[in-house]
């Protein structure tokens, strides 16, 4: 082994360590405080996506594509998510949102009463489930849903792909504000919860779950699971270890889908099953991130995050996925999409500068959600915090556009239009009907 290839690993394995070491010492600070501290979850997410698949990476010395030095590629790598790392951590620390937060309104039965944004959220829930149904029928139904390859490819109609978005509209969001209408009943220690009351929040998840399961994305399954964990523990329905186990359930779940569908649809072998376990997916298309850009590939320049905004418009810049396929493979293929974490999505358009950025809208996003909880502004935002909570703990993983599409248009907009509904029939509608009705 030549010098320099020691000297790589030597670095490696450092920034490893230095990894596990801080990782170690902030869970151990926060962990005491609580379960679902957003240290403490960014720990698990970055331990997940990063750390150990780097650990797999260099154990085994496989890698999924050619690179010009790979060591080199994933000991720099690994030096730009350690530094993204940090700055996350720095801007969680030092930012403080509590004198703007407490300036706001509060957010209680004044503004909507729980009853009326209950059967607001249900009846979105029902229009949005109809959508699904009649996309999956328009485009094969459920068998070519459930087992066509790539999973991205199932839309064969063009111009049905709105009605999905109707459908994951209607269904996410109703699930949202039917559980955020339910948060008074649920929270309230004193209340007698009945049989009702947990079919419908057990109806409501198992059908919403069961639509992303069919979507068959990992991430699309994780946002209504992870928020229901979040949900039913900081409702103190579940406890400490209910949590725990839940949690790991819920981890073990997302790893064996992952197994079950390369079983079922494909013929890949055991060590590409492991590798799905593991996840070295993200990270490896980081590292061809950092080998090819900029000496192959220019810098982007935001590009990506103009496509952001452009969702469902044809036409216009490449998405990000798009990006990272053509930088990877060479080729733009139809439905396939790569994903190189936040911070891959910031590389591309900004080199290392931007990388560190990502960090900062991380932990600021960590930040917001962890002290709007804090705060007592009324049952829908403390309702709404396990949403922002999930939201901003899978940023990293994902990518600006997965946080506008999942968390600002499928979860958010139905939930404020829901309770814009009800405000106003509280404050308007109800009197001009009551004055209507006496003349």
């Amino acid at each position: 082994m030549s010098l320099t290839a020691l000297l790589t690993l030597f670095a490696t394995l450092t920034l490893l360590c230095l990894f596990l070491g801080v990782m170690a010492v902030t869970t151990r600070k926060f962990l005491f405080e609580s379960l679902i501290h957003p240290v403490v979850l960014m720990n698990g997410i970055v331990g997940y996506f990063v750390v150990f698949p780097a650990i797999y990476i260099v154990a085994t010395g496989r890698f999924r594509f050619e690179y010009e030095s790979p060591f080199v590629a994933l000991a720099i790598s690994l030096a730009i998510l350690f530094g993204v790392y940090l700055v996350a951590l720095f801007a969680f620390h030092q930012s403080d949102f509590t004198r703007y937060l407490s300036a706001g309104p509060r957010f209680d039965r004044r503004v909507a009463n729980p009853y009326l944004l209950f059967w607001v959220g249900l009846g979105g829930f029902v229009v949005g489930l109809l959508f699904y149904l009649y996309y999956v029928n328009l485009n094969g139904g459920f068998g070519r849903l459930l087992t066509v390859t790539p999973r991205t490819a199932f839309q064969q109609i063009p111009n049905t792909g709105r009605y999905r978005l109707f459908g994951l509209l209607g269904v996410f969001g109703g699930f949202i504000t039917i559980l955020s209408a339910l948060y008074p009943a649920i929270a309230s220690p004193s209340r007698e919860k009945s049989p009702l009351l947990w079919a419908v929040v057990g109806g409501a998840s198992v059908i919403t779950i069961a639509i992303a399961v069919s979507f068959r994305a990992r991430m699309l399954i994780l946002i209504p699971a992870a928020y229901l964990l979040v949900y039913l523990y900081t409702t103190d329905v579940i406890t400490d270890r209910h949590f725990v186990v839940l949690g790991s359930i819920t981890v073990f779940f997302g790893i064996a889908f992952t197994f079950i569908e390369h079983l079922l649809i494909s013929s890949a072998g055991i060590w590409m099953l492991f590798e799905a376990a593991i996840h070295t997916a993200r990270l490896q298309v980081f590292m061809v991130l950092v080998d090819r850009v900029p000496s192959q590939y220019p810098y982007q320049w935001g590009e990506t995050f103009l496509r952001a905004i452009l969702i469902g418009v044809d036409g216009g810049p490449l998405r990000y996925g798009e990006h990272l396929d053509i930088i990877a493979t060479g080729k733009n293929r139809p439905g396939v999409t790569l994903s190189a974490m936040l911070t891959g999505e910031f590389y591309l358009n900004f080199g290392v500068i931007g990388a560190l950025m990502s960090g900062v809208l991380y932990g600021l996003c960590l930040k917001f959600a962890y002290q709007l909880r804090t705060l007592e502004m009324g049952y829908l935002v403390n309702a709404l915090y396990p949403v922002l909570l999930v939201g901003a703990v899978l940023l990293f993983p994902t990518n600006i556009t997965f946080g506008v599409k999942a968390i600002g248009l499928r979860l958010l907009p139905p939930l404020f239009l829901s309770v814009l509904v009800v405000f106003l029939y509280q404050h308007h509608f109800k009197q001009w009907i009551q004055t209507e009705a006496k003349n």
